[in-house]
Order: structure tokens, then C-alpha cells, then sequence
């Protein structure tokens, strides 16, 4: 209604009365958040759009001014694809929206303190997230005589994946920039699994793919639309553990999923987990992550079986493959390491490999060469100690790069859109591939049949570790992954 329409401006919009009674709702939100729980950081959305140079400057110059900094949260950036809001704010070409969204962050990591509003928002920012419908996501395969973003008109949607090239590639340069100054990097988390065909969204994937050792966490997203209490995360943990039929321990697992997948920096996670978190199972301090150390090696000895497998099919070690917590060791013997006493699981397979599973795990290897390639943060390529003069940045067909005084290009070229299209096409390949298909089945129902195993003999241990240390889940360090922050305003 027109009623409602004239509230939403008035209340939930930064261009009124520059964002004041906005401010003020989202600043008690977060006051609040910081009295209730000592433990918990969320992780808050706000939009970007990209249709003006100034964007940046504004809703820095407007959290700042406001207040709207907290120990217990930090900012993801939302950039929404909305095909309507592109007719109301134009632009010439692609590369001004390119360029309105990627300048200003250069121009703060070079000088700071030229730009210490934009510098403070990005040292809270931890990562970008890109909203577009599944529908329109384009092929696999680059179009024939595609312009670059500099040709690219405005008028003409471009399709998803040739957007979302460019929002990577300019976040991993920028990232690499950033990490030789020691500065904070940022994730990128495009949106998937939300739109398109309804027929994906009858069941929650959320349960199989824990038993199976995914990182998976639970979140609020929008916590006056789903939630009926002033603890919405907690309330989201109650409901997955009554419909899950989910133990103590896994509560608590997924709650250091939560922080593993989250974009918290190093210092945060080792005070929260512990010095020697990256380490493996071995050092797990079940004070800080209230998780057993008998189901982190549980999780451990299974990934090391699985690589395992896949070295022995390609009769030669995937060096370039690491666990999120650090390194994997997939000799015989990592998983009878026995540091910590439970009933472990070992399947005893022949030594004849299938040819068509030596195929599918080439295949495997090939799709992982690929995700190592495209890695937003990885080895550092820019050493700053070569460069003796000042540095400039340059938009070069859609990508903004670093350049010496000299005009030579700083760091390693990022790989193209046609190479990008190219690994893209050879992964879409890989996973259609009937071969594969069969391979990771049939791996993926020994994974759940493992982690019922475990569970079935290991429980009572599990849990009577957890009653020793007394821990339990809502002491549980924990982050609220994706909030709209539009929508925890009570």
C-alpha cells in the first residue's frame, strides 16, 4: 500500500533524512546483539549497486558517522543484479559500473589515510555476495564475438557467469594487493541454490551433506520473516537439532563450521579456537571449540581415506590438494595415528582399480586443479620490496590492475575471460559425466554409511568428553553467516 511504501522510505532507507532513523533502528539491533551473547559475530549484508562513484564514499561516510560499528558483527557487501533498477540508474558501459565499484577500494588500499572512512568499512568487511536469478545464469560456453565491459551497453543484461568473472577477477587482484600489505581480504560468495526451478528447493540438503563431512552451518538470513524470538540463531540451532534428531556434538560441530566457512580473521579464530587450530585433530582445544576431539579425527581420518583413494587411482599424490584446517598427509599410516582413543573405521578395498574409476578420478583431480586456480586467497604473488617508485592502479578491460611508476604491470597477470569460460565449461563436463557421476555416488554413500557408523559406536565416548569439560553448545564460539540486515530490526 501506499502506507506501507511511505514507512519503508521513512524508516529502512539511507537517502532519507540521511539514514538517521535507519541508523538508529540497526545501531539497537546491534547494541543488543552485543549484550546477549559474547559468542556469536554475524556476518551483516548491505547493498552496493555500483551506479555511481559516490556509493562507496556515502554508506562509508554513513556507518561511520552513525556508529554502526560492533565487536559482534561485521559487513558483507551485497551486490544485487536487478535488471529494473538499471533503467532507473544508468550508466554508459559495463566497465562504469566496474570502476564505480572497484576504484574507490584501490584508492584506500594504496592510501589510507587519504580515505580512512572506506578504509575502516573494508577492515570490517570480510566478503562480497552477488544476487542474480538461476534462471538467466548464461551457458558454460563463451559467446561468439563477446565485447568487453568497455563496449559492453548498458541497456544489455550481461549474462551471469560473464559478470561474475569480472567480480572475481577484481577482488582476487585486489586481494593479493592487499595481503602483501597485510591488510584484510575479502571472500566471494555468489548466491546459489535461492531461485530458479522450484523442484531444487522441496528438501533441505542441510542434514545429508554433514553426514557426509561438509562444511554446512546454519544461519538467520531473515530473522523477522522466519525466526519468533530475540535469539534467532539459537532458535535456528533448537529447530535443525529437534528435526535432524542432532546430538550435542553435532551442534557444536556445525557451530565451528560456522567459523571455519566464515570470513573472521586469524586473530579472531585463534583466539576463539585456539594457537594451533590450523594443525589437524591433534591439537584441537575442545575448551575453545567444544568439540571432541574423537569427532574432529573421526572427520579427519575419513579425508585422509578419501584422498587416499583418489592418489592411488592416479598412482601419483595430489600435492596441491590441503583440508581447510591445514595440511593432509595421505601416507598409509596417518589413519592409525592413534592419539586419541575411539573405535575407528578402516574399509579394506583390492588392490585392482576399475579403469573407468582411474578416468573418473583423473576427472576429479582435473575439476580440483581448477577450483586451486581460481582460489580468491592463496600464495602471495606481489612482493612490494622490488618496488622502488610509486604505484598506480588502471581499469584494463573490465579488471582494475597495479602498475609501477614505470608502467609495468605488478604481480601475476589473473586469467582471462575466455580461460575462465574455458575451466568453467570443463568442471560443467566433468559433473555431467556418467563416469563420475557413478564414482562420487557411490563414495558419497560410504561417507554417510561411515558417519553412522561412527556415531553408532562412538557416541557415548563423544558425549561423555563433552561432560567432562563441561561444554556444551551455547558456549560454543559461533558466526551468523548471512543476515540481511534490513531484517533483524526489531
Amino acid at each position: 500500500s501506499e502506507g506501507s511504501a511511505s514507512l519503508l522510505q521513512l524508516f529502512l532507507r539511507r537517502s532519507f533524512n540521511n539514514g538517521k532513523y535507519f541508523a538508529d533502528l540497526v545501531r539497537s539491533a546491534l547494541k543488543q546483539s552485543e549484550r546477549q551473547h559474547s559468542n556469536v559475530i554475524s556476518e551483516l549484508k548491505l547493498p552496493i549497486f555500483g551506479f555511481s562513484a559516490k556509493e562507496w564514499y556515502s554508506l562509508a561516510k554513513w556507518i561511520s558517522e552513525h556508529d554502526l560499528y560492533s565487536r559482534n558483527s561485521c559487513w558483507i557487501i551485497q551486490l544485487p543484479r536487478i535488471q529494473e533498477l538499471r533503467q532507473t540508474y544508468r550508466c554508459s558501459v559495463l566497465q562504469d559500473q566496474l570502476e564505480n565499484l572497484f576504484l574507490p577500494l584501490w584508492a584506500a588500499t594504496i592510501e589510507p589515510h587519504k580515505h580512512p572512512e572506506i578504509d575502516k568499512l573494508l577492515s570490517k568487511t570480510v566478503a562480497f555476495n552477488v544476487i542474480s536469478d538461476e534462471d538467466t545464469r548464461g551457458h558454460a560456453e563463451l559467446p561468439d564475438n563477446v565485447p568487453p565491459p568497455s563496449i559492453w551497453p548498458w541497456h544489455a543484461h550481461p549474462p551471469d557467469v560473464y559478470f561474475n568473472y569480472y567480480i572475481w577477477a577484481n577482488l582476487k587482484v585486489l586481494n593479493e594487493f592487499r595481503q602483501s600489505k597485510g591488510m584484510s581480504v575479502f571472500q566471494y560468495r555468489p548466491n546459489c541454490g535461492e531461485t530458479g526451478d522450484i523442484l531444487h528447493l522441496t528438501e533441505n540438503p542441510f542434514p545429508t551433506f554433514f553426514r557426509r563431512g561438509l562444511r554446512v552451518a546454519l544461519c538467520t538470513d531473515d530473522p523477522l520473516h522466519f525466526h519468533h524470538t530475540k535469539d534467532p540463531l539459537n532458535e535456528e540451532y533448537g529447530t535443525a537439532a529437534k528435526l535432524y534428531k542432532l546430538s550435542n556434538t553435532d551442534l557444536c560441530e556445525v557451530a565451528l563450521n560456522s567459523l571455519f566457512i566464515s570470513g573472521t580473521d586469524k586473530k579472531t579464530r585463534m583466539e576463539w579456537l585456539g594457537d594451533r587450530y590450523l594443525d589437524g585433530a591433534t591439537y584441537n582445544d575442545v575448551w575453545k571449540t567444544n568439540v571432541p576431539t574423537i569427532r574432529m579425527s573421526f572427520r579427519e581420518d575419513v579425508m585422509k581415506a578419501e584422498l587416499r583413494i583418489i592418489k592411488r587411482k592416479l598412482n601419483r599424490p595430489p600435492s596441491y590438494w590441503k583440508s581447510p584446517s591445514g595440511s593432509i598427509n595421505t601416507s598409509s599410516s596417518a589413519i592409525s595415528e592413534d592419539y586419541v582413543e575411539f573405535q575407528r573405521i578402516e574399509i579394506l578395498r583390492p588392490e585392482t582399480i576399475d579403469e573407468n574409476e582411474k578416468a573418473a578420478a583423473r576427472a576429479i583431480s582435473e575439476a580440483l586443479e581448477v577450483r586451486h586456480r581460481i582460489e580468491m586467497i592463496g600464495k602471495m604473488t606481489i612482493d612490494l620490496s622490488n618496488v622502488k617508485d610509486g604505484l598506480h592502479f588502471n581499469s584494463v578491460d573490465g579488471v582494475v590492475k597495479l602498475f609501477s611508476s614505470n608502467g609495468e604491470l605488478v604481480g601475476e597477470d589473473i586469467i582471462s575471460l575466455p580461460e575462465f569460460y574455458s575451466d568453467l565449461k570443463r568442471v560443467h563436463d566433468i559433473v555431467d559425466d556418467s563416469q563420475n557421476k557413478t564414482l562420487a555416488y557411490h563414495r558419497l554413500q560410504i561417507l554417510e554409511h561411515k558417519y553412522a557408523l561412527h556415531t553408532a559406536m562412538n557416541t557415548a565416548r563423544e558425549e561423555k568428553c563433552e561432560n567432562n569439560e563441561h561444554r556444551d553448545f551455547y558456549q560454543s564460539y559461533k558466526v551468523d553467516n548471512h543476515v540481511h540486515i534490513i531484517n533483524v530490526i526489531r
